[in-house]
């Protein structure tokens, strides 16, 4: 897609495409823990900067697909898992112990890996509202729970959520809000590109993946 990056050397003309719902954080791969977490760039700068993320040694801040929905093209895939510090993160967070050192923030890694990646790509965000928490009575208005409206794509079902009654309840709501026209429609990215995000506000400030361009 027009947001993604296209890749050299080996990979040829590969295009390397990240997209999900985005968060911002940034990571502290000596101690395998998010820093400076935040819902946009300079939200994330700001934490940053209170927490003394750049001190501890952090990665970021970056954008990352929350785990409600991560998609990465096959061939930025296979670049991530061939990287010599990928490996060598993965075996760290393995250690020798039980159970493993690293059992949070497998998004948010992601995310960081994609970030080092030497192209000119970020995690496209196709917004909250087709991405989201799935909530039933939504007495909270927390910005990631919504229930199912004709803008979603994907829920996420929390685990005290997950019963055969929940799911068949939920594809009856989206068959009843969402058919025909509804399903052909096309749902924009609210952030479709790399220049785009980086064109907003001060945000060039904020994120150092806009010196790609």
């Amino acid at each position: 897609g027009a947001g993604g990056g296209v890749g050299g050397g080996a990979g040829g003309g590969a295009v390397y495409v990240y997209g999900g719902a985005t968060l911002w954080a940034s990571y502290v791969k000596r101690s395998f823990h998010v820093c400076g977490h935040g819902m946009g760039p300079m939200m994330a700068a700001g934490a940053s900067r209170t927490e003394g993320c750049a001190a501890q040694g952090a990665v970021g801040p970056f954008p990352y697909a929350a785990g409600t929905l991560e998609v990465l093209s096959m061939p930025l895939a296979r670049w991530v898992v061939s990287q010599p510090a990928v490996v060598e993160f993965v075996r760290r967070a393995r250690g020798s112990g039980v159970p493993s050192k690293w059992d949070i923030g497998e998004d948010t890694v992601l995310g960081m890996w994609v970030h080092e990646a030497p192209f000119a790509l970020t995690c496209l965000h196709w917004g909250w509202d087709k991405i989201h928490d799935l909530c039933f009575l939504c007495k909270d208005k927390a910005q990631l729970w919504k229930p199912i409206t004709t803008q979603s794509v994907v829920v996420h079902i929390k685990g005290h959520q997950a019963n055969p009654k929940n799911f068949h309840d939920i594809h009856r709501n989206f068959t009843r809000i969402c058919s025909g026209e509804c399903l052909r429609k096309h749902l924009p990215f609210d952030v479709p590109s790399l220049a785009d995000l980086c064109s907003r506000g001060n945000i060039r400030q904020a994120y150092s993946k806009c010196t790609a361009l």
